[in-house]
């Protein structure tokens, strides 16, 4: 026999800024009830409330999926569900907002007296089923496809041959996990269970959970990209970006801390120098993206006759490779009109300026640069 009782999320990596006030509202709002009841109905009262407001499967209404979730019957059923509640909500309202949790709490709650009302036996279909269990359920599916990593402290005892308690750190995965799997057995009878408990509502609200909380997450890795799309394009076309915007590109990985500095430099000698080292970086990494961003913040910083000929051709070349025709041309053209010893044959240029015409649908452009270079050739 053993005891095994989690009690806290080690959220420390994580810093939310949001406050969970929703997770307080739910707690505060189902303790009240559970007071008020408690202390000024009678035994009849609380039961009609129970039959009125509890989702009875042979009497169904589809309200009662939602207010059933604010009644607890009994002291041991209101802190069970409320403490395992304190204990996952909070950082999935913090990362999910507001709004988006308080979908997850209600649709979870929807899915759970769903799982009950399919699986619950005919002889069990007059009882009311109340709790929070089913949405809370939900809150533990979400957390689990969410923060699988995240550490969960937990108390172990074992009550007879060690009673001494053990406090363990455990991922979130294996801890939700053994938990779900604890479900499934309970509702299939596996170790007997507990019929006033509705373990199927459990299930399902913990499956519907994990679904919720995983098109969350490609919600907000869709809308991330998005955001990254944006934020390098208003780079690469020379639109001004907030410092923090760079900042926050460095953190994610899609920026190195020496193009950041590069980037936010407010000198215009000393920018010029790092961009253009890191655009020679960029050029023999065979980062074109990189090779680009550097170059057009170089022609925001300084006139195109500073800039050396093999800058404009590094960046002619790279813009070719993503198909940029018109920074390609461009490019091309600096650097023919600007030949110094640092740039390509006059040639070499002129075959790349004819690609960029070709990019853009202008064969015959093409041809005469090609007919050109074969000239100077």
């Amino acid at each position: 026999m053993f005891v095994f009782l989690p009690y806290r999320a080690d959220d420390d990596e994580y810093a939310f800024e949001r406050k969970p006030w929703l997770t307080w509202c739910i707690l505060a709002l189902c303790i009240a009830i559970y007071i008020a009841m408690a202390y000024g109905l009678s035994e009849q009262q609380i039961e009609h409330l129970y039959y009125e407001f509890g989702c009875v499967p042979s009497e169904f209404h589809w309200w009662t999926i939602f207010s059933c979730t604010l009644f607890h019957g009994s002291v041991g059923h209101l802190i069970g569900n409320m403490f395992f509640f304190f204990i996952y909500a909070p950082m999935c309202e913090k990362a999910f907002g507001h709004g988006r949790f308080l979908l997850l709490y209600l649709l979870g709650a929807a899915a759970s007296m769903g799982g009950h009302l399919l699986m619950t036996p005919v002889f069990y279909r007059d009882i009311p089923c109340i709790g929070a269990s089913g949405a809370i359920s939900a809150v533990l599916g979400a957390f689990l496809v969410a923060f699988p990593t995240v550490r969960i402290k937990s108390v172990f005892v074992v009550l007879i041959f060690f009673p001494r308690p053990v406090v363990l750190s455990l991922p979130a995965w294996l801890v939700l996990g053994c938990w779900f799997l604890m479900q499934i057995f309970y509702s299939l009878n596996v170790f007997g269970g507990a019929v006033e408990v509705a373990f199927w509502a459990h299930v399902a609200g913990f499956a519907a959970g994990a679904l919720i909380g995983s098109g969350y997450l490609w919600i907000d890795r869709w809308k991330q990209k998005l955001d990254i799309a944006d934020c390098l394009r208003r780079l690469n076309t020379g639109i001004a970006v907030d410092p923090e915007d760079l900042r926050w590109l460095n953190a994610n990985g899609y920026i190195d801390s020496a193009l950041l500095e590069a980037l936010t430099t407010t000198d215009d000698e000393l920018a010029f120098v790092r961009l253009n080292t890191q655009l020679r970086l960029g050029r023999r990494a065979r980062d074109d993206g990189k090779v680009i961003l550097c170059y057009y913040r170089l022609l925001r910083r300084v006139p195109p006759e500073e800039i050396n000929g093999d800058i404009h051709a590094a960046a002619m070349r790279s813009a070719l490779s993503l198909h940029a025709a018109g920074i390609a041309g461009y490019a091309g053209f600096q650097a023919l009109v600007r030949h110094d010893e640092t740039a390509p044959l006059p040639g070499v240029i002129l075959e790349a300026l004819a690609e960029a015409c070709e990019l853009r649908g202008d064969d015959d452009g093409a041809g005469e640069l090609r007919r050109f270079a074969a000239e100077l050739s």
